[in-house]
């Protein structure tokens, strides 16, 4: 009578069937895949263009004296960071793709096992497993979006007591050199001897 009542449902549209809701998966994994791919190359294409912009502002931070050395510097940190807050976000959105390759092979998976002739029970747990996956990208996607909203503004910088500033550059004789943190240095040696 339960066997009747579900295909009844079915009949009338209330309730999908296995078949209907595989097919609906897939269509939306096909889909956030494809928009997944196209938004890592953009992303992809963002980091390319903020590495040039750093190597390009180490050029302008390497001829520059005087305050506005810190400026630059401070240009500098601010384009790292959102190189690297980009890169962790293509690496959520690789993961992203990587799980929406899995949960495409578990429908495929399931339309094979159904042409073989296997029925019932083995197919649910193939449908649970694709349903599973389906979930787990969800949770992965709020994070991606999550870190999108993360963003790096610049520090308000504190008025400077100019003159107290001077005179330690002249006491000590040196000039703006320790603007720059070592780990944004070492990334620029990096993007320099890449380019």
């Amino acid at each position: 009578m339960a066997d009747f009542m579900s295909k009844l449902l079915e009949i009338l549209h209330v309730k999908k069937s296995t078949e209907r809701r595989m097919a609906e998966m897939e269509r939306n994994l096909k889909r956030a895949k494809s928009g997944n791919e196209d938004r890592l190359q953009d992303l992809k294409a963002d980091v390319r263009r903020l590495e040039a912009l750093a190597v390009q502002k180490k050029k302008e931070f390497d001829e520059t004296r005087g305050d506005s050395k810190q400026m630059v510097g401070g240009e500098i940190a601010l384009i790292i960071r959102e190189r690297n807050r980009l890169r962790d976000r293509g690496k959520i959105i690789s993961g992203n793709i990587e799980r929406l390759a899995t949960a495409l092979a578990k429908i495929e998976e399931w339309r094979a096992a159904k042409t073989s002739g296997i029925h019932g029970g083995d197919l649910d747990d193939i449908a649970i497993e694709a349903q599973d996956r389906f979930d787990d990208l969800e949770i992965s996607d709020s994070a991606a979006r999550d870190l999108a909203r993360v963003g790096y503004k610049a520090r308000q910088g504190e008025r400077a007591d100019v003159t107290r500033e001077v005179e330690e550059l002249k006491e000590t004789g040196k000039e703006a050199a320790g603007i720059l943190p070592s780990e944004i240095l070492k990334e620029l040696k990096e993007l320099e001897t890449n380019c």
